[in-house]
């Protein structure tokens, strides 16, 4: 009981760290942010092209976590197919990572996240290495 308490608690510090740490992001970047400008420029925006680049967005990255599938499973015929919600998961995180961080950390948690769901670092990194090319 004393050990669940133990873990309890050091689950709730771990938690207020990581929520201290966010806040404190939070405040640095929108410390530096001009909002009125923001509210300026948004009169002056086209609606259409935004929407249509949001949809190009969303559609892209089930998009590509096709294609990386359909290359994945051809490195490894003989192993079980992975699955695309997986790798539709896992293209979205490797998005978000590349939004903020070098493309090559997204790419390195593609290749991790593609190991531990069953392939090897090996596939991961060959096909992260062809996926990348066929992009391009």
């Amino acid at each position: 009981m004393i050990a669940e308490r133990g873990k309890a608690s050091r689950k709730l510090v771990i938690f207020g760290l990581k929520l201290i740490i966010t806040c404190g992001c939070f405040w640095y970047v929108l410390r530096q942010v001009a909002f009125q400008e923001i509210f300026r420029e948004t009169v002056s925006l086209n609606y259409w092209w935004f929407a249509a680049a949001i949809v190009t967005m969303a559609t892209q990255i089930p998009l590509v976590a096709l294609r990386w599938t359909w290359i994945t499973n051809a490195l490894e015929p003989q192993q079980r197919p992975v699955p695309l919600r997986a790798m539709i998961a896992i293209s979205f995180i490797a998005n978000f990572l590349s939004q903020a961080l070098p493309n090559l950390i997204g790419d390195a948690m593609r290749v991790w996240m593609l190991s531990r769901i069953g392939s090897g670092c090996r596939v991961g990194l060959v096909g992260v290495v062809i996926d990348r090319g066929w992009g391009i």
